[in-house]
């Protein structure tokens, strides 16, 4: 196989693609994709937003980026690129 060209991208695509993707493959909650990108505004009532800012999401949100991680991983081991 060889590259393909990608179309322009920003960093802002990655993020999008995280979220939308990590519901539709993963089955992520909204709200912890929302606090892993700092998003305040996924926040839909005080007791998120108190939980939201506490130690108590790290782990939630390690567990969300690692299936993350192994979901590009997949993606990537199944479609390799060779090189140039």
């Amino acid at each position: 196989k060889h590259a393909v060209a990608m179309p322009p991208w920003r960093l802002n695509d990655l993020r999008r693609s995280f979220f939308d993707l990590s519901i539709e493959h993963l089955g992520e909650d909204e709200f912890l994709l929302g606090r892993c990108l700092n998003r305040m505004t996924e926040c839909k009532t005080a007791v998120q937003r108190a939980w939201s800012s506490s130690s108590e999401t790290f782990d939630v949100r390690l567990s969300v980026l690692s299936n993350w991680a192994a979901l590009v991983a997949g993606e990537v081991a199944r479609n390799p690129v060779a090189p140039r």
